[in-house]
């Protein structure tokens, strides 16, 4: 079929390819108004032709946008083969997808078949709204850039810190209670809260650490259910270095691999367009 161009339209961002390139923008607006900011942007795309469309908020758009009818791409398929084509080779033949967005959906992707095995609401939104409510951070962009300067241990008790070492296979350096240091904190006697004298950084990193091991550990626990070794990690929150580190500190403790493709946005995008290119 052809069709020129893709857009996964998500709950905090759009995506999209079109031409070899790839846009991205935060929604700040209704689906079909993120569409067509991202439509504006694809050059020279002939009128009336399909476009591929994915993600939550594609089930608002309307049948035609901008005079292009819409061919609707099953998200988990485009999470799949979206995963599937950022890691290619051998890599790719029997993995699992960790789609890391507002939230973290898990698509198991073996040859021609994806099939959902679950998710968590704690992914990017969450962190994002936490690091609005207790920092009044700008955007998830702010918010990774204070994590990376900041030191999540300020407030994670770990398993050294529980144990004076480390626990069986689990490495001191592992969290044991996520804010545990604020446990036995005494309230402020002058109504202030206990964050108030936090530092920012130290809070950020915190956050961020706590929503990568909930993914993490999820993940890990479903690829073993699976027998599945690979993890390819796709999505904005991909962006997120501390994320990604924590993230990766415990899949590999599982003895997982991880590929994390470059332009880890794109990737569910990429997916629908190559489902739309091959019939649907």
């Amino acid at each position: 079929m052809n069709c020129p161009a893709a857009f996964d339209i998500g709950i905090s961002n759009g995506d999209a390819v079109c031409g070899g390139e790839y846009f991205s923008t935060p929604r700040r607006a209704s689906a079909q108004e993120t569409m067509e900011s991202l439509l504006r942007r694809c050059s020279d795309l002939p009128e009336g032709l399909p476009l591929a469309v994915t993600g939550v908020g594609s089930s608002a758009l309307p049948d035609e946008v901008l005079g292009h009818p819409l061919l609707r791409i099953p998200e988990f398929e485009a999470v799949g083969l979206g995963g599937q084509l950022a890691a290619q080779g051998e890599f790719a033949d029997n993995c699992l997808v960790v789609s890391a967005g507002s939230g973290i959906a898990l698509v198991h992707a073996s040859g021609e078949t994806y099939t959902h095995c679950g998710g968590t609401g704690a992914g990017g939104g969450a962190l994002f709204a936490l690091g609005r409510l207790l920092l009044e951070a700008d955007s998830p962009r702010q918010l990774a850039e204070w994590a990376g300067a900041g030191d999540a241990g300020a407030f994670n008790l770990c398993i050294g810190d529980v144990f004076g070492g480390p626990l069986g296979n689990l490495p001191a350096e592992f969290t044991a209670v996520n804010f545990g240091k604020l446990i036995a904190s005494e309230l402020p006697a002058d109504g202030t809260r206990l964050l108030d004298g936090a530092v920012r950084e130290d809070v950020a990193a915190a956050l961020t650490v706590m929503i990568a091991e909930v993914a993490a550990v999820l993940a890990s626990a479903v690829a073993h259910a699976l027998g599945v070794s690979r993890l390819v990690v796709i999505g904005n929150l991909v962006r997120n270095a501390v994320w990604v580190q924590s993230l990766s500190r415990i899949a590999e403790s599982f003895q997982l691999q991880l590929f994390i493709p470059e332009k880890p946005g794109s990737a569910v995008a990429r997916g629908a367009l190559a489902s739309a290119q091959k019939g649907g």
